[in-house]
């Protein structure tokens, strides 16, 4: 879609259509771009560092592809990102800090059904707008960290199939727009938050299958 009045492309959909090859860099190059959709094609090997340059960007989906390697630092640039979607690639290595840098996020952060590693970063706890995380299905580790409370518009969270450990903290109770929370599949294990179960909203959307309550 192009903006009539400045020819200039701010919206690339490029969705199902069995393309293949690397991600060119020199997509880049449309500075004026709001909207990428790459979903559901075959693109491989890395995401190229040179699409931090899209700072007008308001919604990345790369989703369901064969990317490979780490989750670029230079992302967190994209301030103004409302929606960001990495999952069902074969992304490696741990999610970046700087990660922290898209404030805009809201509707949803998804790196999940990847390869990730490393502890989860207390730094998502800074995406203080963002309504639903999901970053299952990964090889995560450490724990979940109270400050998840400060996600304070967070509606869906999935922490499900990884390695996280030790308690689930209490202030994840102070979420009162939950909706969902899945941590199925973890290490976790002691009590229950009580205030956890008194979000009524949440209470039948509670996934802690295989845990160790």
């Amino acid at each position: 879609m192009c903006n009539q009045e400045h020819n200039r492309v701010e919206e690339l959909d490029l969705s199902r259509n069995e393309l293949t090859g690397k991600l060119p860099p020199v997509l880049a190059n449309l500075t004026a771009l709001k909207v990428l959709k790459l979903v559901e094609n075959h693109f491989y090997d890395i995401i190229p560092t040179a699409l931090s340059s899209l700072r007008q960007l308001r919604l990345l989906q790369l989703d369901t592809n064969s990317l490979q390697r780490i989750i670029p630092p230079t992302l967190g640039q994209l301030t103004d990102i409302f929606k960001l979607d990495l999952s069902y690639n074969k992304l490696t290595g741990k999610i970046p800090q700087e990660i922290s840098g898209m404030r805009g996020i809201r509707m949803f952060l998804n790196l999940s059904h990847n390869n990730l590693d490393g502890p989860m970063p207390i730094e998502l706890s800074k995406l203080e707008n963002v309504e639903e995380i999901d970053v299952s299905s990964n090889n995560l580790t450490g724990i979940i960290f109270p400050e998840i409370s400060n996600c304070s518009s967070l509606r869906k969270i999935n922490f499900s199939h990884n390695s996280l450990r030790d308690n689930l903290p209490d202030s994840v109770g102070n979420l009162k727009n939950l909706e969902a929370f899945d941590v199925s599949g973890n290490n976790i294990s002691g009590r229950i938050p009580t205030s956890l179960k008194k979000i009524q909203q949440v209470e039948s959307s509670i996934q802690l299958q295989n845990c160790h309550f």
